[in-house]
């Protein structure tokens, strides 16, 4: 018994199998990878002014200086959440609005006069638009799931293949 095990561990069979796995492993990380942040960076710059159109058009529904009522309807109808911070008072969809201060904000710019600045919160990340006498966060929840299933997915898929390989090689 011992010396069977012995023999299918240095067998021609595993050790090509034991290759095509380090090369196919190498292969979705590089690619993968390689391919996900290329998607990511362009998928942003090209998103981001389309973001901000939505949110100038619920901007202008809510109104300037801005409709609480507006807002709370909006918020009913659409996956967003809105924060309006007045000097007077703090308003939010969720009734616990993120901390201005405590927002960790990567970058910001400039669209049709108004100044946008990306930030993340808690694992949120939310566009906040600072107007004359009040500011608006928005945050939109995420539709994809955490990263580790679109990484596992593939994983699982390369070893199935394995499976018929080492089956269709015996």
């Amino acid at each position: 018994m011992k010396h069977r095990f012995r023999h299918r561990r240095h067998s021609l069979s595993t050790r090509l199998i034991w290759i095509f796995l380090t090369m196919a492993v190498i292969f979705v990380v590089l690619v993968g990878g390689t391919m996900g942040l290329a998607f990511k960076h362009g998928f942003e710059d090209s998103l981001r002014p389309h973001l901000v159109r939505y949110l100038e058009y619920i901007q202008t529904d809510i109104g300037s200086p801005p409709d609480l009522e507006k807002a709370q309807a909006l918020v009913e109808r659409l996956p967003i959440e809105i924060h309006i911070f007045k000097p007077e008072e703090t308003w939010s969809s969720t009734g616990k609005p993120p901390d201005l201060a405590s927002i960790d904000y990567g970058h910001g710019f400039e669209q049709n006069g108004v100044q946008y600045q990306v930030g993340q919160y808690r694992g949120r990340e939310y566009l906040v638009s600072q107007h004359n006498n009040y500011t608006l966060a928005f945050s939109i929840p995420r539709t994809r799931g955490p990263m580790h299933w679109r990484l596992g997915i593939p994983m699982v898929i390369l070893l199935l293949v394995l499976m018929l390989l080492h089956h269709a090689t015996r």
